[in-house]
């Protein structure tokens, strides 16, 4: 009994704090901007901050299972875990609801599931355990091959739908899986000068308006009205906020719907719009101690699958928050990724909760 209780002392001891109190302050942030485009009702259809409400419960949940797992338990059921993508994956494709050209979403009792979002984690853990495995049996070259070889169905899959901003986002944290599962770089620096090589013909394959997506955040106002309408209504939302912003449920570029998107990919820019530069500088800032407390868990991780499995989670976040904030102000072409436990999305929210939960089963039972 005195070592149970030791045993889970020493648990609680490890347990990340911090880290889950920043992700609630971001997760209160985006239930308060989604209520303020909740009350102006400008085409928003149903509740949508219940709604989040009930996928935050849910995450919760699936974070304190995870927290209590032991991370190294996973490593026994992981190989099912590439099966399982290219399940949801192909599943999507046949049996998902069309939305826009793109088919992302399942519909089941009212709620919209994207398949992609549980991608997110189980992509994490298949690579970290396939990395274990293969460092025993592989050199590291071969290593990278056969990881790249598993990787281009799950890639070609999410074009497919199409969804072009999962495809680099999946792509850039499969490489820093790599980075921090191997242990000669070497391969993976020659794949990614191969890959810039081959950029230009991959480009070339894409559909016209994936091209125009791409391209068209350099020079919005070339397109005005259509393929950088987005983008120029973001940059304006932004700078209407000005220091102070317009306050809390006064945002008129969100509210009257010239920004699109306004709760999802853009939130950002009504967040922008209403709280003002100052806000953005404490938001951003409560997105830097997160990502703090990532890379203090990074370092202290001793264990080299958990290390990977937190480098994978790091770069999961980091790269969606560039990535968002950079389209929300122009900087980056416009993708649909969302902003981590800011967006509205009950995938993505619940995807952000299991990996919090992963970060701190790795912290947690470290031997």
């Amino acid at each position: 009994m005195n070592n149970l209780f030791s045993d889970l002392q020493t648990k609680l001891s490890r347990f990340d704090f911090w880290l889950v109190a920043l992700a609630g302050v971001l997760i209160a942030i985006g239930l308060f901007t989604q209520h303020s485009v909740q009350i102006a009702g400008q085409g928003i259809v149903g509740d949508i901050v219940n709604r989040q409400i009930l996928a935050l419960i849910i995450g919760f949940a699936l974070m304190v299972t995870l927290t209590s797992t032991d991370y190294r338990l996973l490593g026994f059921v992981a190989p099912l875990f590439f099966p399982t993508i290219l399940g949801l994956l192909g599943a999507v494709l046949i049996l998902g609801d069309s939305v826009r050209g793109s088919v992302r979403w399942f519909e089941i009792g009212g709620y919209q599931i994207q398949p992609s979002e549980i991608a997110k984690p189980l992509l994490i853990l298949f690579f970290a355990f396939f990395l274990q495995w293969g460092q025993k049996r592989l050199s590291d070259l071969k290593l990278t091959i056969l990881a790249l070889l598993l990787l281009i169905p799950i890639l070609g899959l999410i074009l497919m739908e199409p969804d072009l901003g999962s495809v680099l986002l999946f792509g850039a944290v499969w490489l820093f899986i790599l980075w921090f599962g191997l242990q000669d770089p070497k391969p993976l620096i020659a794949l990614i000068l191969i890959a810039l090589l081959l950029a230009p013909l991959a480009y070339m394959r894409l559909s016209d308006y994936q091209k125009v997506r791409l391209t068209s955040f350099a020079n919005p106002q070339q397109d005005p009205l259509g393929s950088g309408y987005n983008a120029i209504q973001a940059t304006i939302a932004i700078g209407a906020g000005g220091v102070w912003g317009r306050q809390w449920g006064q945002g008129t570029q969100s509210h009257l719907r010239f920004l699109p998107d306004q709760h999802t990919d853009f939130i950002f820019a009504t967040f922008a719009e209403e709280q003002g530069f100052a806000g953005c500088l404490i938001l951003l800032f409560a997105y830097v101690l997160f990502f703090w407390r990532l890379l203090i868990n990074l370092n202290q991780t001793k264990n080299h699958t958990g290390k990977t499995i937190i480098g994978g989670i790091l770069a999961m976040f980091l790269v969606q928050f560039t990535v968002n904030i950079g389209m929300n102000i122009g900087l980056l072409p416009i993708t649909g990724i969302p902003l981590p436990f800011i967006s509205y999305g009950g995938s993505s929210l619940v995807t952000a909760l299991a990996l919090v939960g992963l970060v701190e089963s790795v912290v947690s039972h470290q031997s």
